[in-house]
């Protein structure tokens, strides 16, 4: 039973590349464009967390992992912002007992908490 949880979440993992083609909304916040990522994986018995910035983690008892990502980039227009942030990606990975979420290091332009 358990050999079939682990392949069930191994394909929900492999199915994720495919939910992210359905580009998260641009916003404007003040001077900035923002853009959250959201998603969801089943969860493992280890989470670790490769990001470039504050992290907030919120536990608590669930079968799923979900995970908001919001990044901003201070342009001056929306098309340049949605160029600069059509190349970032989140990626979720499971690793043996580790499930690994990461986001890209920083870019040469500027990104704002």
């Amino acid at each position: 039973m358990r050999r079939s949880g682990l392949f069930s979440a191994r394909l929900a993992l492999a199915l994720l590349p495919l939910l992210a083609c359905a580009q998260p909304e641009l916003t404007r916040q003040g001077d900035l464009w923002v853009r959250t990522f959201s998603g969801a994986a089943p969860a493992a018995p280890r989470l670790r967390v490769n990001a470039h910035g504050p992290v907030t983690l919120v536990g608590g008892v669930s079968l799923n992992l979900s995970y908001q990502v919001k990044v901003s980039v201070k342009t001056r227009t929306a098309a340049e912002a949605r160029r600069i942030l059509d190349r970032y990606a989140v990626r979720l990975a499971l690793q043996g007992d580790w499930l690994v979420l990461t986001t890209p290091a920083a870019p040469s332009w500027p990104l704002f908490p």
